[in-house]
């Protein structure tokens, strides 16, 4: 496969997974040793798509499952329907039940359920809300599934936001951090691009601010985290022109100021790829999958922002890098 992604949170036992997009494949890994341990294909029969795994312990797991069958079989216990959660258990592999979302889609889309995030007990599941064909798109919502009973227990609008795709979280404040890139068939993608603050500990959890895009030169979003600093700080990218004019461009966003600066240009349109913060060091790692000199570039940003290093990501040895995850 040339499609492979990694969860967006740790795996019980630090297991490394790989969600094999094209072929529906998950496989977890023994990372001191990079040895395949078990394989689990989440297709139920049709091109399923999964973008992410949410692991609730080691027997119990969430599929998100992007993609929709257009034609299931009659019979429930098949759960090839897919716009869904896949319920498994990764010890064995295997899978266990399944929770429909299709319903929570918005109007003339699919669900298309892409992030989640584990927090307190609930997980909270990021709808990318895009029709089968990506030309319409509707407001972003998150969903919230109870994990004890595998209930839908409410849902989140994001009004204004489009095509949304990137979460991470706040502990300290209880904060759910969600970016979006806007829609494509949009002439002006930006205008429906930004990132959402979300406060899970409301009741019901609520979004409380949304940061459009004027400060990062008016381009559409491509990754965000919002961790660094408490939720101070965010770390972003935006999307480079075909042909390269404006290429991908790494910011650094003072949140409550709402101001930017710009880290970063890449050599290249469509070559950055994920951003990875490590609060613990005061670090941020940024994938640059250039052709020619593929890295992981590593910033600090205790006082100023600056690069430290950049990891050399031979492209002898596999693919150029586009995730970066922890395990």
């Amino acid at each position: 496969s040339g499609d492979v992604g990694l969860p967006s949170q740790p795996q019980p036992m630090n297991l490394l997974v790989t969600i094999d997009h094209a072929n529906s494949a998950l496989t977890w890994i023994d990372p001191t040793t990079c040895t395949p341990l078990r394989q689990l294909d989440v297709s139920t029969g049709f091109y399923a798509n999964p973008h992410d795994v949410i692991a609730v312990s080691s027997m119990k797991a969430y599929v998100a499952r992007y993609e929709k069958n257009t034609t299931p079989t009659a019979d429930p216990a098949d759960r090839d329907e897919g716009d869904d959660l896949l319920i498994i258990d990764p010890s064995v592999p295997a899978i266990t039940g399944r929770i429909d979302l299709a319903s929570y889609a918005g109007s003339g889309v699919q669900a298309r359920p892409d992030r989640a995030r584990l927090i307190d007990g609930k997980l909270f599941v990021l709808l990318s809300n895009l029709s089968g064909d990506f030309s319409t798109a509707a407001e972003g919502r998150l969903v919230v599934v109870d994990t004890a009973t595998d209930q839908v227990s409410g849902t989140i609008d994001l009004p204004g936001l489009k095509n949304c795709g990137g979460l991470s979280y706040v502990e300290s404040t209880k904060t759910l951090v969600v970016a979006c890139g806007g829609s494509f068939s949009d002439p002006e993608q930006a205008a429906s691009s930004g990132i959402a603050y979300v406060d899970t500990a409301a009741s019901p959890p609520a979004m409380t601010r949304k940061q459009d895009m004027t400060p990062f030169d008016g381009r559409a979003l491509a990754g965000f985290s919002g961790i660094a600093r408490e939720g101070a700080t965010g770390f972003g990218v935006t999307f480079g022109n075909f042909g390269g004019s404006p290429t991908d461009q790494f910011w650094a966003l003072n949140v409550q100021a709402g101001t930017t600066r710009k880290v970063a240009d890449a050599s290249d349109s469509f070559t950055f790829g994920t951003v990875l913060v490590d609060p613990s060091h005061e670090r941020v790692y940024l994938t640059d999958a250039k052709t020619a000199m593929p890295r992981v570039h590593v910033y600090t940003y205790a006082t100023a922002i600056t690069r430290e290093a950049s990891i050399n990501a031979n492209p002898a040895i596999g693919l150029p890098p586009r995730e970066i995850a922890w395990y």
